[in-house]
């Protein structure tokens, strides 16, 4: 296929999709906005009592919570450096989810054992967070849709090579080898006389 043709064809693609992928520099500011909501949840997080509880799984989910927090900050870091990189949009988007699940079983421990006013502000700070989720998700689904775009264009590409290929075997045929020359006379040929 000509370059011509491919660019032609990309266009197609291109405007036949119905989304285009979040531009950068609002992606950057919706991961801020997510970062920052996430960081809110540091201060109640540190309100936490679980330790006193007597139950050791609301311990460890007060303790994965908190990570997850750090953990959410730095795959989104990672995403706004490198935008394009499916598998950090994917990262941030299963950390953010994680993190929800935690503290939604925490909150959970906090109504029973220590302060429902408090158990509150954490379902009120998740529930905050549901645009940023969407956000994220919204992301990811238009960058995967654009790379399986991009994979199905440059398979297309490749089949039309090879069919160009097998349909003009005479184009593809290597340049023959150049005559062996004969070998050079020995030194001893050329002392010898008749």
């Amino acid at each position: 296929m000509k370059p011509a043709v491919f660019f032609l064809a990309a266009i197609s693609v291109w405007a036949q999709a119905p989304h285009g992928v979040t531009p950068v520099w609002e992606l950057q500011k919706q991961l801020d906005g997510l970062v920052a909501q996430v960081r809110r949840l540091v201060p109640l997080l540190e309100q936490v009592k679980s330790e006193e509880w007597g139950a050791a799984g609301y311990r460890e989910q007060h303790q994965s919570a908190r990570e997850q927090v750090e953990y959410l900050a730095r795959s989104a870091s990672a995403l706004a450096r490198d935008p394009e990189k499916m598998t950090l949009a994917l990262d941030a988007f299963l950390r953010l989810e994680s993190l929800e699940r935690s503290l939604d079983s925490l909150s959970e421990g906090v109504r029973r054992y220590q302060n429902p006013a408090l158990a509150d502000l954490i379902q009120s700070a998740l529930a905050e967070n549901s645009v940023h989720r969407s956000h994220l998700q919204t992301y990811l689904m238009e960058l995967v849709s654009t790379k399986q775009d991009e994979l199905r264009i440059a398979n297309d590409e490749a089949q039309s090579c090879r069919s160009a290929a097998l349909m003009h075997p005479t184009a593809r045929r290597p340049a023959s080898a150049p005559a062996a020359s004969a070998p050079a006379p020995s030194a001893t040929s050329k002392n010898k006389k008749p």
